[in-house]
């Protein structure tokens, strides 16, 4: 029974440093541009400056506000007016990738960002404090010294086999 106790905690720990791939998800904007995406590089609350896009906020960066970052390029439907005898709203010529705020008061804004944009802790693990993740090590680690435990634990003594 004691052995489990090792195993649990590597198993835990090595779920830990899983990486999750794909988009994230959460509620929906509807917010032009980000309406139209299907996954989004980042969801959640924050400003725009904690997520190095405090220029495209402009004086709106340092407010906190639930936002939403395209993982795909989109076309930005303004939704405003069609041109007399048009067709529909005029949409944005480039697709290009967006974020999209929405603050407590209930407004809002959204604007086109850089395509090589990336969440800030992907950033930073890009610039590369470590390449190698620490919960692999410690499973190792881990099964290192139960293996060498269980080794010693259950050798036979030639003294007493006879």
């Amino acid at each position: 029974m004691r052995v489990l106790w090792p195993i649990s905690i590597a198993l835990l720990m090595g779920g830990c440093g899983a990486v999750v791939t794909g988009g994230m998800d959460g509620p929906r904007p509807d917010l032009p541009g980000c309406d139209q995406a299907q996954e989004f590089a980042f969801v959640g609350e924050t400003t725009l400056g904690a997520l190095g896009l405090a220029d495209v906020g402009g004086p709106e960066g340092s407010r906190v506000g639930m936002t939403w970052v395209t993982a795909d390029r989109v076309l930005m439907d303004m939704g405003g007016p069609a041109p007399i005898g048009g067709p529909g709203p005029i949409p944005v010529e480039q697709p290009s990738r967006m974020v999209c705020v929405q603050w407590p008061d209930g407004t809002g804004m959204s604007g086109p960002i850089d395509d090589n944009w990336q969440p800030p802790a992907e950033r930073d693990a890009v610039a590369g404090e470590s390449a190698l993740p620490i919960a692999p090590l410690m499973i190792g680690i881990m099964l290192v010294v139960l293996i060498g435990v269980s080794v010693l634990a259950f050798r036979r003594d030639p003294a007493t086999n006879g």
